[in-house]
């Protein structure tokens, strides 16, 4: 008869890196695998359990992180976070606009993703729960500061910034890389003097870093 011990020490190990801030893309996986490590095998199952041999978003290997643009006339630029303001830009009325979330997953293989927000709209733990990641709620008044100290203090030189409003005018110009988008809630002039690139929309300026050679192609002098 064939034991149903299973032997969760592969599954431990991933959920040990994850809460060392070792990232598993799919916020669900990790969610199954907790409750089957709650699961006691010695006991039946209510319903059986699959569980798979190599859980398909864990990176073994801990690949870095990372975007290299290798612009022409410039050094090296190595790309690890990506910072974005929310209402205005990732998101419209409080609600994501579609494609967004997608992205977003897609990009975290290779950008560690920060999102800054007012709340505006009062529905950021939302967007949270759809995006698997905490945004840095960010107080009323001296915005725009605070999101300029945020990206200085992850190191500028490593971070893309995406943002339209007048609160992100100068999180855009510290970064090494600002997009700029016009979004359904417009952009602030001055805001988009100070990026690098200007984008139609987000789903174009997130297609960008998941296909950095158009960024090359756009900042080559």
């Amino acid at each position: 008869m064939r034991s149903n011990q299973l032997s969760y020490a592969p599954y431990e190990a991933i959920i040990a890196e994850r809460r060392a801030g070792l990232k598993i893309r799919d916020s669900n996986t990790i969610l199954f695998l907790t409750a089957i490590l709650q699961h006691d095998p010695l006991q039946p199952a209510e319903h059986p359990v699959f569980v798979p041999a190599t859980p398909r978003c864990y990176n073994a290997a801990r690949r870095e992180r990372v975007i290299e643009l290798n612009i022409p006339g410039r050094e090296m630029i190595r790309l690890q976070h990506l910072v974005c303001d929310v209402n205005g830009t990732l998101a419209v009325d409080g609600r994501l606009i579609d494609g967004v979330p997608h992205a977003l997953t897609t990009l975290r293989d290779s950008l560690e993703l920060h999102l800054l927000t007012a709340d505006t709209h009062g529905k950021q733990d939302r967007i949270d729960e759809q995006l698997g990641v905490t945004a840095v709620r960010i107080p009323a008044g001296g915005e725009s500061d605070a999101k300029a100290d945020y990206v200085s203090n992850l190191d500028c030189e490593s971070v893309v910034a995406v943002g339209q409003g007048a609160n992100d005018e100068a999180m855009l110009r510290t970064a090494e890389i600002g997009i700029c988008v016009l979004s359904p809630e417009g952009a602030f002039i001055e805001t988009l003097q100070a990026a690098d690139i200007v984008t139609t929309d987000i789903r174009s300026a997130l297609a960008l870093l998941e296909n950095p050679t158009r960024m090359v192609a756009t900042l080559r002098r």
